[in-house]
């Protein structure tokens, strides 16, 4: 599975681990970027990234990059979602 040229120059930046220490780590979770995971799902990056930040995906940040449990998106991608905003807490007849 050929890594992002993006997700290979992150790995090569982290300072705190070895790099294939990283590498390995990418590769056992099987982590993709958000541009990977916004080409596969059809939704922006940044999109992505809050869909990791609230716990709807698996991921984590790694420097100023988020990472992207691929599994973890496929079921996303899967699963029944509602379109539109959630409905409103306020009890509007009760004005």
């Amino acid at each position: 599975m050929p890594l992002f040229k993006g997700l290979a120059k992150l790995l090569r930046m982290s300072h705190n681990t070895p790099d294939n220490t990283i590498q390995e780590q990418v590769m056992a979770e099987d982590l993709i970027d958000t541009k990977e995971a916004s080409l596969l799902s059809g939704f922006t990056e940044s999109y992505m990234r809050k869909l990791v930040q609230r716990g709807i995906v698996k991921g984590r940040k790694v420097r100023r990059d988020w990472l992207i449990n691929r599994e973890s998106l496929e079921q996303f991608l899967a699963s029944e979602r509602k379109v539109g905003r959630p409905p409103s807490s306020i009890d509007k007849d009760s004005k």
